[in-house]
């Protein structure tokens, strides 16, 4: 390959999210079927913002005010929730992060109380994005919790057997397949 600059897309680094975020868009349905199926693919900037951010960024940038209104009445019909997120810890940092992996909340694993997020990674290392989606996981149940009236006591995590990605530098790539595979699905 060639390196491109600005493109997000380095000869042996791994894609950032200038490049993943179209793609995942491309690999997707139109919006409107997505809507029609109860899908919402939450984009990687928000995504990053659940993740880090404090619980008051949280609600103003997802559910307060009527800027709002469609996505917080999406999330809360959804039968599907899906994301790509990376390692990143710095909320100062829009991008960043040295690896990239699916999530998914499915409405029907949401029982009695037990909120489950569904983590699909291509390292094939048990722990490499495991904090990631935990810290994605318990925020997304609180906003979910707070928008649906519904408790999220318990919150569990649990790592998708998955194939392993071809080298190291392909992570963001395999995780946008795995979330295309997960909303055909």
């Amino acid at each position: 390959g060639v390196a491109v600059s600005g493109t997000g897309l380095t000869v042996d680094e791994w894609a950032n999210c200038e490049l993943l975020a179209p793609i995942l868009s491309a690999l997707l349905p139109e919006e409107a079927e997505l809507r029609e199926k109860r899908i919402v693919v939450l984009d990687i900037p928000t995504a990053q913002l659940l993740k880090l951010a404090d619980a008051d960024q949280q609600c103003e940038a997802i559910i307060d005010g009527p800027q709002c209104k469609g996505m917080r009445d999406a999330i809360k019909r959804a039968e599907l929730i899906i994301s790509v997120i990376n390692d990143n810890d710095d909320p100062e940092v829009a991008d960043g992060g040295r690896h990239w992996s699916a999530v998914c909340m499915r409405r029907e694993g949401w029982v009695d109380g037990t909120f489950t997020l569904e983590h699909y990674d291509p390292s094939g290392e048990i722990e490499l994005n495991c904090d990631a989606a935990q810290q994605f996981a318990s925020a997304l149940a609180e906003r979910l919790s707070e928008l649906c009236d519904e408790a999220a006591d318990r919150i569990e995590v649990h790592r998708i057997p998955v194939p392993i990605q071809h080298d190291g530098s392909v992570c963001g790539l395999t995780s946008l397949c795995y979330a295309k595979a997960v909303v055909e699905h």
